[in-house]
């Protein structure tokens, strides 16, 4: 079970990772508190 959530960590990482910057333009201190 472990593994299966570390995996699933990276995947949504790497979809973050993307919409992180595009996020951070619409609403930046919004962003922020989420990732907090």
């Amino acid at each position: 079970m472990r593994r299966t959530a570390l995996k699933r960590v990276k995947v949504i990482s790497r979809g973050q990772v993307q919409q992180v910057p595009a996020q951070s333009q619409n609403r930046g201190p919004g962003n922020s508190t989420g990732d907090g």
